[in-house]
């Protein structure tokens, strides 16, 4: 579990760094692929394939992300959703970090559940591996 914690410790560091440098903004993905990719990919999820996400994830970050702890997540955010409906909403932001000069891509994929609202957030680098990744429930008021 420890890695786990870990896989969503450096994520929730680099969306915070991320809002509190001066990134600039950039045009270098295909915003279409990147909602078509985004959507398959949570399509595979919700059928109940989260290895169509383990194995986008980038090489370096994929040997501390077990395939288990990724189903665990998923699951403990999706347990209260209930059944999927819909898409409701995809965005996509493209960045490149000033310090690192690297250019990412995020994109949330907004759905519409049973109970609620399911938001699956994806960072990908410059070859479409992931290097972010987490799902989050929102109950209907």
């Amino acid at each position: 579990m420890p890695k786990l914690l870990k896989f969503f410790l450096i994520l929730s560091l680099s969306v915070l760094l991320t809002a509190c440098t001066d990134t600039q903004e950039v045009d270098y993905f295909d915003e279409a692929e990147l909602t078509t990719l985004s959507e398959s990919l949570v399509t595979e999820v919700v059928n109940g394939n989260i290895l169509a996400v383990h194995d986008r994830i980038e090489a370096t970050m994929k040997k501390d992300t077990l395939l288990e702890d990724l189903k665990y997540h998923v699951l403990l955010q999706s347990i209260d959703a209930g059944d999927f409906e819909s898409f409701d909403e995809t965005t996509v932001e493209q960045r490149k970090d000033p310090l690192t000069k690297q250019i990412q891509a995020g994109v949330i994929v907004r759905t519409n559940c049973e109970n609620g609202t399911l938001l699956y957030s994806f960072i990908y680098n410059e070859s479409l591996e992931i290097v972010g990744f987490a799902v989050n429930f929102e109950a209907r008021k």
